[in-house]
């Protein structure tokens, strides 16, 4: 908005010139010129904000792979986690066996809950991002301070 907000002001400081000076004056000029550049920076934010949706999506696909991978994974460990328990039942197993099979268990999960959270973040910032948010500043637009936000962003329902 800012930056469409500067062209019009622009466009508006230019006609200006234009109504008050002949078209060969310096000052017409200029504010062609300044018009010229804010419609350049307005294009580089355009393109700047898409990339920033673009990134944000990826970010939540690859967010909501790596929970679906968790899960299964998941699965996995609670099914070493029952047989290392029949095999303790049964006394060919030792409580060493459960015990580790019990401690990848919670190891998993932790991951788990971790991956949901990243999805959760990842979902947020692409839907503020969608819906019209700006994380990029006009500062990374003229190269002095960089991004204002992260890397990540998503959308969707996981479950």
């Amino acid at each position: 908005k800012q930056a469409s907000e500067a062209v019009r002001l622009a466009e508006l400081y230019r006609d200006l010139a234009l109504a008050y000076y002949s078209p060969n004056v310096w000052t017409v000029r200029e504010a062609e010129l300044d018009l010229e550049s804010a419609r350049i920076r307005l294009e580089l934010v355009r393109q700047a904000a898409e990339l920033e949706i673009r990134l944000a999506y990826e970010a939540m696909m690859e967010a909501a792979e790596r929970y679906r991978l968790t899960r299964k994974t998941m699965e996995q460990a609670e099914e070493s986690v029952r047989l290392a328990r029949l095999r303790y039942d049964a006394g060919v197993g030792t409580s060493l066996e459960v015990t580790a099979a019990d401690s990848t268990l919670r190891q998993v999960e932790a991951q788990a809950i971790q991956a949901e959270f990243d999805y959760a973040l990842a979902t947020a910032k692409f839907d503020f991002l969608k819906s019209g948010g700006q994380e990029v500043t006009m500062s990374a637009i003229t190269g002095s301070q960089g991004w204002a936000g992260g890397t990540d962003g998503g959308t969707g329902d996981l479950f």
